[in-house]
């Protein structure tokens, strides 16, 4: 009978170290698999930030023409400036994946890029340049503790430069 006990407690704390085991493996390949998805979600904002800038360039070519040549059809201020769809969506996508600290993080680069919209095209088109490498710190960890304060404070610059009040946010 002590044999037997002796097996039984023997293959219990076997059982209980595999179980422990996989589950620390599976915490792990479970975590990289997320942080990889959110690397391909912001990667695809990041690549999609030529697109808007080409958009960008050709509003503002379309309102210099306009204001060139002011008896033409289509005066400046009638001009449909362009939407952020494929940006937008991109960056809706990626909130989708990003949990915790990385969802607060990227409610604030939302914020960040939003803010960008009510420029003027020309002015877009600098502060989109600085939105990549903000980005990129984050993902590195060189934005410290807090992430988030960063394009919040990106966000209300922004905002301030175009007139608006401080976007409400928690720091």
């Amino acid at each position: 009978m002590d044999e037997f006990w002796s097996t039984l407690l023997a293959t219990i704390i076997g059982a209980a170290f595999a179980g422990a085991f996989t589950m620390l493996i599976f915490t792990r390949e479970t975590r990289q698999a997320y942080q990889a998805r959110l690397d391909d979600a912001l990667a695809g904002i990041v690549l999609a930030i030529p697109a808007r800038v080409r958009e960008l360039d050709q509003y503002q070519k379309l309102l210099d023409e306009a204001e060139d040549n002011e008896s033409s059809e289509a005066p400046a201020a009638e001009l449909l400036a362009p939407g952020p769809y494929e940006l937008g969506v991109r960056l809706e996508a990626a909130r989708m994946i990003a949990r915790g600290e990385d969802a607060k993080t990227l409610g604030e680069v939302a914020s960040a890029f939003y803010s960008l919209v009510s420029l003027h095209p020309k002015a877009q088109r600098a502060r989109l340049s600085q939105l990549p490498e903000l980005m990129r710190k984050w993902r590195h960890g060189e934005l410290g503790k807090q992430p988030w304060s960063t394009f919040s404070r990106f966000a209300f610059d922004v905002d301030r430069r175009a007139g608006f009040s401080a976007p409400v946010g928690d720091e």
